[in-house]
């Protein structure tokens, strides 16, 4: 509702307004549930930790909003759409476009290095959990990467899609072992 009510007063909030907004509304927690859900991890302990303030969640649901943002943000900005964080970071800042993607990444690069830390000094969740948010931070990656919207234009995942289903790798049942230490 507060985006929806940004973009009828066509209000550009301030960079930190954006993303503390940005956070609750990726539904990070809630795809993270869906991943965590079916697993024997799936503790109240770690639900409690999703829906909780955790850093590391937070972390990735701004890699998550800043990446989509900058890969789709010309697209968005050619209907009425709420300001991106690429519009906010330029009128507050007064930033060129290429300066805002820069300032943006930088916060990106140092969402990682909060994760990264996260990941090193969590004891108390389980690594498979940990695992749910560091994957789903990284296929962020995947969609927005290169500046490119490959979550709406899906064409631009043609070859990935064509690598992992007509053309995957085959692993044996000792190499599937090895790998998930069966």
């Amino acid at each position: 509702m507060v985006e929806a009510r940004w973009c009828h007063e066509g209000y550009i909030p301030k960079y930190n307004e954006y993303k503390v907004n940005g956070i609750l509304t990726t539904g990070i927690p809630v795809l993270l549930t869906t991943f965590i859900g079916p697993g024997e991890f799936a503790t109240k302990d770690v639900f409690d930790w999703i829906f909780s303030d955790s850093k590391i969640i937070e972390v990735a649901s701004v890699i998550g909003r800043f990446l989509g943002d900058i890969g789709s943000h010309k697209f968005e900005q050619q209907r009425v759409h709420t300001p991106s964080a690429v519009e906010c970071c330029m009128n507050q800042y007064g930033f060129s476009q290429t300066e805002a993607y820069d300032h943006i990444l930088n916060d990106v690069e140092n969402c990682w290095k909060i994760i990264n830390e996260a990941c090193l000094k969590s004891n108390d969740i389980p690594k498979v959990a940990l695992d749910c948010v560091v994957n789903l931070a990284r296929s962020f990656h995947f969609l927005y990467g290169d500046l490119q919207d490959k979550f709406t234009n899906s064409e631009l995942m043609k070859d990935q899609t064509s690598t992992l289903l007509v053309d995957p790798v085959c692993i044996n049942q000792h190499q599937y072992e090895k790998l998930y230490h069966i």
